[in-house]
């Protein structure tokens, strides 16, 4: 377990923003699950950085940027597998893996320490005081083709398919869904959804069952098709950028940017990050990267609002009063 002063859950206002002591108990939970991927990926050789705003937080902040709450990796596809496979068995019981073909995960995986608010006093120690569920989304990265147009055409397809894989999960809905993807949710009618379905399966020259598992399907279909380039040779590699994150552009990089890795802090512990951070950062969010952007973490904020409604309403079901700190 991570050690830290109690002043570290202190309110404190960084760069003009408001950062609550329970974010800070939550950031904590969350650098837990961290470091127990790090042990994983260290005991199994599998290379992994950080990713999208953690890389930026590390770069730009030494820890979370003020106004973010969650943390992201990515690992190339071979090791995104490999970790799939052995945090079966290596990765701690007290935490969970979750992965796209079987949760309702908008990510194609992550690792999370409950999958709801928690009170009893064992977790609340072990994750620092933080009744709410923590966790990090793990990201893989593919080869891009070289070509400009065909790297565009293959955004554009998979985009396509991943966004109907969401829009046609029955378990997404605006009770369950960030509010910044509400709008995956209200779009498009069926009917509109079936031409789009014809124009994929003449694309794709396949057939795609239409049942209750369509999204299932397209799930899978989107993940194969992310895969096409990995036998190729190829100068760039990423993640598709399928859903809207305000301020970032897309997940696409020059490959030698990998090559090497160093350590970074982060929040004082130290993490792996690309030797060629600048390279990546300036791929993701454009030349003025180390310009902060308020507000711009692409999701509720703060990521565990919901949960903290649902303990509230707890506590008034059983009439007894919420440690005062749980909503600080």
């Amino acid at each position: 377990m991570m050690d830290y002063d109690e002043k570290y859950f202190e309110t404190e206002i960084r760069e003009g923003f408001k950062i609550t002591g329970m974010m800070k108990r939550f950031w904590a939970a969350g650098l837990e699950v961290l470091k127990e991927i790090d042990r994983v990926c260290k005991k199994n050789d599998i290379q992994y950085i950080l990713y999208f705003g953690s890389l930026l937080g590390a770069v730009r902040h030494k820890g979370f940027i003020p106004w973010d709450d969650d943390l992201d990796i990515a690992m190339p596809r071979d090791d995104y597998k490999k970790f799939i496979e052995v945090a079966k068995s290596d990765l701690s019981p007290n935490l969970y893996l979750q992965h796209f073909k079987r949760d309702s995960c908008l990510y194609p995986g992550s690792i999370i320490n409950t999958f709801a608010p928690q009170i009893d006093n064992d977790f609340l120690k072990r994750f620092h005081g933080c009744p709410y569920s923590a966790g990090v989304d793990v990201f893989p990265l593919d080869n891009w083709p070289d070509d400009p147009k065909k790297r565009n055409n293959f955004e554009q397809i998979y985009v396509i398919i991943r966004y109907l894989a969401i829009r046609t999960d029955p378990r997404f809905n605006k009770d369950n869904i960030p509010e910044v993807y509400a709008d995956l949710i209200d779009s498009p009618t069926k009917e509109d959804i079936e031409e789009v379905l014809k124009g994929v399966e003449k694309y794709l020259n396949r057939k795609i069952v239409r049942d209750d598992l369509l999204h299932e399907h397209l799930a899978e279909i989107a993940d194969e098709l992310s895969q096409k380039y990995n036998k190729t040779k190829s100068e760039y590699v990423g993640y598709i950028n399928d859903l809207p994150m305000p301020g970032c552009k897309r997940g696409i990089f020059p490959k030698s940017a990998m090559e090497k890795t160093i350590d970074m802090e982060f929040e004082h512990y130290m993490f792996p990050v690309p030797a060629d951070y600048e390279e990546v950062l300036c791929c993701l969010y454009g030349a003025d990267w180390m310009k902060p952007v308020m507000n711009s973490a692409g999701h509720d904020y703060p990521v565990y609002k919901k949960q903290a409604e649902q303990l509230e309403n707890l506590f008034k079901i059983y009439g007894a009063p919420a440690p005062e700190y749980f909503y600080l």
